[in-house]
């Protein structure tokens, strides 16, 4: 358990800026800082930061909050976890910070156990007599042993039932070996589905082992990679190999390279390269693409240099333009291999120079395109003309979209104004809603407030920024806020003058996290909205004596509507019922 007064410590000493800093582009603006939202379809930045007041707020699709709000919903990680994260990015210590195992189901936790023991066995094998054949296949292959224990590499024995016969020693059963996908029944036996095979770990985001994938070390007729199935611990669209170990590194390097297969890694592993995730042979996920968003730094594709991997790396690119993550390409040049081929036919000195020869995502799409049409031709010319400017009229940044509408014209002979016009006509359609990593927001249309409304929100303000004004409202016990939100928050922002002696922002946002509240989302989103200049309304005791006068006079015209809606803030549709038939009897009589 984490004390109120360790979180408050460790949230005043965070810099919101350099915090959400580490995870997306923040820029100066006058005296705050402002940045493109990752809670919804941003392009402009929307999402202000306030160094002052320690919070922020997008004005667009009102996510807002503090340094604990933004690491919780970025992650999508639980409270406590985002206080430890904070706490770790800015060296605070304290005991009540020691991690925890994560709250898993107990039957989570049991096959996370059964695979751990299979892959501590498998490389057992691996240095046994037994799995002498594999060692010497991964040795002739330029694996070194480094390496071996760095990814962990295994092989499950020739004899079929050996693994099961030794995982049962140690006390597990049929049923969890057969539910994590290691075990097959085959004609009255129970056999292990990566016999014979070296065995690849994969581990999740939580650098726990999930499963394998398992490659035969000898030519005949069964599959060259045999994976765990789909079970209960693996989804093969949710991991990516050596995740574990990228994320790590990825800070320190500078950049991921996202490649196709496990062979792949081990050679930009050589090349000296180890911040690195292969695909595994699948297509990139919108899954795999919230994992890669986490690590914050620019992508490099590294796929295979013949046509399907090229292919593959436009569809990558593609969804990582969607998540907003900046990427290149590595240039193969003319070149259909792939980093391992490369290595063992040129040296990792050799791989290691293509790998830093990048072309960037325009160019990259424009070659790409380029080399399947016959220029030569007036058909040709129009053929790539009409497949290019849907993937230009995407680009939002103007001198990108211009230099590659200039190249188009030049390579095509069709004027500037036409392909700007056809550009112009796509750009003018509504674009398809895209899926993000993180707790989606929806833009809101701004409504014009009621006079009303602003003198609440102006009360308010004057509240949220100064602790007299909290005074003054305390001592005017007979009014009250009307908006049942307001009145809420208001009474929330007494309770901590009361309790703490003093009052700011931060804090009743940390407040409303850690409490078991509904509509502590839109009570966090309202506090920062009012943060705006809109509001903004300098404390004076005058103006403070005014503004509660206006609120009484408001209550008083319409105090049995104000006390319905009151009485019905946050209640279930019974309660709610009935509450309504009294207010309507009442008001019959009135009559």
């Amino acid at each position: 358990m984490i004390s109120p007064q360790v979180i408050e410590e460790i949230r005043k000493q965070a810099d919101i800026v350099e915090i959400i800093s580490s995870y997306i582009d923040v820029k100066k603006k006058g005296n705050q800082f402002v940045a493109v939202c990752p809670f919804h379809a941003d392009t402009n930045p929307s999402l202000s930061i306030s160094r002052q007041l320690q919070i922020y707020k997008c004005f667009s699709c009102q996510a807002g909050g503090n340094v604990f709000t933004f690491v919780q919903e970025y992650e999508r990680i639980p409270f406590i976890d985002a206080v430890r994260k904070v706490a770790e990015m800015i060296g605070y210590s304290s005991s009540e910070l020691d991690k925890k195992e994560r709250s898993v189901p107990s039957e989570v936790t049991n096959a996370l156990n059964v695979v751990k023991q299979a892959n501590e066995l498998y490389q057992y094998l691996l240095k046994s007599n037994d799995g002498k054949q594999a060692l010497d296949y991964l040795l002739e292959r330029g694996i070194s042993q480094e390496m071996i224990d760095y990814f962990e590499l295994g092989y499950s024995s020739s004899n079929p039932e050996l693994s099961i016969k030794l995982l049962r020693g140690k006390g597990i059963e049929i049923e969890q070996l057969e539910k994590v996908g290691i075990l097959k029944r085959s004609q009255g036996l129970f056999t292990d589905i990566f016999t014979g095979r070296v065995t690849f770990p994969i581990y999740n985001e939580h650098s726990e082992c999930i499963g394998f994938s398992s490659r035969r070390i000898i030519n005949n007729d069964e599959a060259k990679y045999v994976n765990s199935p789909n079970n209960i611990l693996f989804n093969k669209s949710n991991v990516l190999y050596n995740y574990q170990n990228a994320k790590k590194e990825a800070k320190r390097e500078g950049y991921l390279y996202i490649v196709e297969g496990f062979m792949d890694v081990f050679a930009l592993y050589q090349a000296g390269v180890k911040s690195c995730v292969a695909i595994m042979g699948t297509a990139l996920t919108p899954s795999h693409a919230k994992m890669i968003k986490k690590l914050n730094v620019p992508v490099r594709l590294c796929l295979d240099g013949d046509e399907p991997g090229q292919h593959a790396m436009v569809r990558v690119g593609e969804i990582l333009d969607v998540e907003g993550i900046e990427y290149q390409v590595v240039d193969y040049g003319k070149s259909t291999q792939d980093p391992d081929e490369i290595l063992q036919k040129y040296g990792k000195d050799i791989l290691k120079k293509l790998l830093n020869r990048v072309l960037d995502k325009y160019d990259f799409i424009y070659l790409y395109y380029k080399k399947k049409f016959d220029l030569s031709s007036s058909i040709g010319r129009r053929q790539f003309a009409e497949t290019l400017i849907p993937q230009v009229s995407k680009i939002k940044d103007e001198i990108s979209r211009d230099i590659l509408i200039n190249r188009l014209s030049l390579d095509t002979g069709i004027t500037k104004d036409i392909l700007n016009k056809e550009c112009a006509k796509l750009v003018q359609k509504p674009e398809q809603k895209a899926t993000f990593n993180t707790i989606q927001y929806t833009p809101i249309k701004k409504s014009k407030k009621s006079k009303l409304d602003n003198i609440q929100r102006a009360t308010l303000m004057m509240m949220l920024s100064s602790n007299e004004a909290i005074k003054d409202y305390q001592a005017n016990s007979n009014i009250n806020f009307v908006d049942p939100l307001y009145l809420e928050i208001a009474n929330y922002m007494i309770d901590i003058l009361e309790t703490q002696h003093e009052f700011d922002i931060g804090t009743l946002i940390s407040v409303l996290q850690q409490s078991n509240n509904q509509r502590s989302q839109t009570l966090i989103s309202t506090i920062t909205e009012l943060q705006s200049n809109e509001y903004s309304q300098p404390y004076s005791k005058v103006a403070m004596e005014d503004n509660l006068m206006a609120l009484k006079r408001e209550y008083d015209k319409n105090k049995n509507e104000f006390k319905f809606k009151n009485e019905t803030y946050g209640k279930d549709y019974g309660e709610q019922a009935k509450i309504l038939q009294d207010y309507v009897d009442s008001q019959k009589g009135d009559k």
